[in-house]
């Protein structure tokens, strides 16, 4: 009788076709036939999916829960270390037959199996699903794929509430992003390349050298500004432009300086976020300058990446942060370093591990991954109570502010203005940054730290989520 194992090894190499397959499996398990399963979607993404996925794959494995993966290449920043390796070697071409398929996408890049259990799953921010009128990419509604679906899954309470709430009829599970207690991370480098931000009259020349991403790449609609960059239209720009931008890279990165990751002196905050105007970095800088001066000794740590990763959209990212700081006419700034370049896994553990808080200041989140790596690390973010990061914070392990809801001012493929999002209070954001930072050394922030953690890992619990799989893994009647 031929092993269950080996019956799924076939199943990822390929080796024998599908009705042969069921046709076994279908022996070996007395009359039932168990379901495949797959895993649908961009695994090596540095994205936000891309880390909820590998927290799964990582679970179902240790669990002995075979799988494939039908590979979605969704997003040009990958990762490639050896963890990725081991997961590329599942990746099959096509589903077989009478299979489960878990679409770990977006809705509008489901591919719905007729002949397969199909199920979604997949993230949201704000308070309104995407529509056809307000999006590039989501000429297939969200509610419409979904509901083409058995069931739908999500990583929280808000984006199940979304879901319903915009149109899907079908059961909508709440299976969280999965956590875990990787202990105290040894340092690998106790330093880190990092440009610190030039600030306001100081960076007038830099600015000047900038110009031309302004009007190349800053003034585009969203739509427009990422065919601009997949066109590469950047190498019709004329000769001087061009090189007036290679200078104005060169001048930033030889900036840089080695930031000291492990100094005890300094007080740091992190905000690990693409560069996306939900991401709400006018509001973070805003109000850290108003927070704090430069006789503070605080660093605010923004490591951050566009979409499409180039060194002009670096520069673009530069360009941007420039402008807000110079619409804010901040003199006596505190100290603000930037890491645009892509980090190892390792060298993003360290940064969370040296770090005293994560500060977001997003206008919503699908889970908040910046947020709830931090808790896991044992220390209280300092963050808003709005979108899915109450599922797992609380004002009791987070030092939170306050916000309101807001019509979306941002147009582009995924928001308009019949959507709302969160609009930050800045006062009591600056109020959330001075309290944590007073208090870091006293009993309070203790207690936050210990709950901050112990919510985090009790929000992702893995033996609950392997319990849904399991569930839709179980064998069905022949």
């Amino acid at each position: 009788m031929l092993h269950e194992r080996e019956f799924y090894s076939f199943i990822a190499f390929g080796q024998i076709k599908n009705d042969l397959l069921l046709a076994v499996a279908k022996s070996c398990s007395n009359g039932f036939v168990t379901r495949p399963l797959y895993i649908r979607g961009c695994f090596d993404s540095i994205l936000g999916y891309g880390a909820a996925i590998r927290s799964h794959l990582r679970a179902l494995d240790q669990a002995g829960i075979e799988f494939s993966i039908l590979y979605v290449p969704l997003d040009p920043n990958i990762m490639d270390n050896e963890e990725i390796l081991i997961w590329r070697k599942r990746i099959v071409p096509e589903p077989l037959p009478q299979s489960t398929i878990l679409h770990f996408l977006e809705p509008c890049h489901y591919q719905i199996y007729p002949e397969c259990r199909n199920i979604g799953y997949s993230y949201w921010e704000i308070d309104g699903l995407p529509t056809e009128s307000s999006s590039l990419r989501t000429d297939r509604s969200w509610a419409m794929m979904m509901n083409q679906c058995e069931e739908v899954w999500t990583g929280s309470s808000f984006s199940k509430e979304v879901f319903e709430r915009g149109g899907v009829k079908v059961p909508v599970h709440v299976i969280p992003w999965i956590t875990h207690d990787g202990g105290a991370s040894k340092v690998s480098e106790p330093t880190i390349n990092a440009i610190r931000l030039p600030l306001w009259r100081s960076s007038e020349g830099l600015k000047k050298r900038l110009r031309p991403i302004y009007f190349l790449i800053g003034k585009l609609p969203q739509g427009l500004r990422r065919c601009v960059v997949s066109a590469g239209l950047l190498t019709t720009l004329l000769l001087k432009q061009f090189l007036r931008l290679k200078k104005a890279q060169s001048t930033l990165w030889r900036t840089r300086e080695a930031f000291d990751l492990t100094s005890q002196k300094t007080f740091k905050f992190l905000c690990v976020n693409t560069f996306l105007e939900r991401k709400n970095y006018k509001d973070l800088l805003s109000a850290y300058f108003f927070a704090f001066t430069k006789e503070d000794p605080v660093a605010l740590v923004i490591k951050t990446h566009c979409l499409i990763d180039s060194w002009w959209m670096r520069l673009h990212i530069m360009s941007q942060l420039l402008k807000m700081i110079d619409s804010l006419k901040v003199e006596n700034a505190p100290a603000v370093f930037v890491i645009l370049e892509p980090l190892s896994e390792q060298k993003m553990r360290d940064l969370f591990a040296t770090a005293d808080t994560f500060v977001s200041t997003s206008h919503g989140e699908g889970v908040g991954g910046g947020v709830l790596q931090m808790m896991l690390s044992g220390k209280p973010p300092v963050t808003n109570l709005y979108s899915s990061i109450r599922d797992f914070c609380s004002s009791d392990s987070a030092y939170t502010y306050n916000v309101l809801e807001e019509p979306v001012f941002w147009d582009d493929e995924y928001y308009g203005m019949r959507q709302k999002w969160a609009r930050l209070d800045i006062m009591s954001l600056v109020s959330a940054l001075r309290q944590i930072y007073e208090n870091h050394k006293t009993d309070d922030y203790l207690k936050r730290a210990l709950r901050a953690k112990e919510r985090a890992l009790a929000y992702g619990n893995k033996d609950n989520v392997i319990r849904h799989y399991k569930n839709i893994h179980r064998p069905q009647s022949s």
